[in-house]
């Protein structure tokens, strides 16, 4: 083999990697998107039941 083409060799291997590693990062940030829109929405619910404490607190003040 021509050390072009082992030059050639070499750069598919690293396209071949490069293309393993970018598919695993985007399953990996699709997964993080995925707990970041839960842990968002429990987020919300927490605030709307802190929210309907402390109107019951005040309530039980009056």
């Amino acid at each position: 083999m021509s050390s072009k083409d082992e030059e050639l060799q070499e750069m598919l291997m690293r396209y071949e990697n490069l293309e393993k590693h970018n598919q695993q990062l985007q399953t990996e940030n699709s997964n993080l998107m995925s707990q970041l829109q839960s842990l968002q929405q429990n987020i919300k619910q927490l605030e709307t039941e802190n929210n309907e404490l402390i109107d019951q607190i005040e309530n039980l003040k009056e």
